[in-house]
């Protein structure tokens, strides 16, 4: 009996002990919406940037429809992005009348490609991956032409490099940026492939403010 006791309490123990990780799938899903709010901070406002929207996060998951969050901060200390999923539109636009979601605005994920095959571009914190994010600026009337340079770029340089997991990009529903979330095996190596980039990047032609930087993820929610 206690030989038997002892294996179930190893077992339990070795269950107990695989941990999932905690992880925001990227999907390209017409039924839900994503909500992104990119903030402007520094060296010395980061942290307490960072603090305060891990804080909205914890409340946006109790607002219904709501599915995961992350929030996510660049290595050069000048950006917080708060990336959130919803079952729906609606259910974001309900969250973006708090006071916790007030400065997030809709987007659609538009382009997905995950290289070695899958549905899904995962953000975890127990990757080791680097996350690449590209925060492009323009205006309605461009919109269609900076989608178009990018999509071009992505297939003919990007996705054929061999340090890149999977690339998502985002559109927002005002028609003012695309945000492309890209995973690479390291920040040298986008660093490295950038170098060589050329034309490809979507900001190079005039229709469009390219702000690429590598981020680490500070938090993670699930609902």
């Amino acid at each position: 009996m206690n030989s038997i006791l002892t294996l179930g309490l190893i077992g339990v123990a070795l269950i107990a002990g695989v941990a999932t990780p905690d992880e925001v799938n990227i999907r390209k899903d017409s039924a839900a919406s994503t909500g992104i709010a990119v903030l402007d901070t520094n060296t010395d406002t980061i942290h307490s940037t960072v603090e305060e929207q891990s804080r909205h996060m914890e409340a946006l998951s109790q607002v219904p429809g709501f599915r995961s969050a992350a929030v996510l901060n660049s290595r050069d200390g000048q950006h917080v992005i708060l990336y959130t999923q919803w079952n729906s539109l609606e259910s974001l636009q309900a969250a973006t009348q708090t006071n916790d979601g007030k400065s997030l605005k809709p987007f659609g994920v538009v382009y997905l490609a995950i290289p070695a095959g899958g549905d899904a571009l995962p953000l975890s914190k127990a990757s080791s991956r680097a996350i690449l994010i590209n925060v492009i600026s323009t205006g309605p009337q461009r919109i269609d032409a900076l989608y178009g340079f990018w999509v071009r770029g992505a297939e003919s340089y990007w996705l054929h490099q061999p340090d890149v997991s999977g690339t998502a990009l985002h559109r927002a529903a005002d028609n003012s940026t695309l945000i492309n979330i890209a995973s690479w095996t390291s920040a040298d190596a986008w660093q490295n492939a950038a170098q060589h980039a050329a034309g490809n990047f979507a900001g190079a032609h005039g229709v469009g403010t390219s702000d690429p930087k590598i981020y680490d993820i500070a938090a993670i929610k699930l609902r």
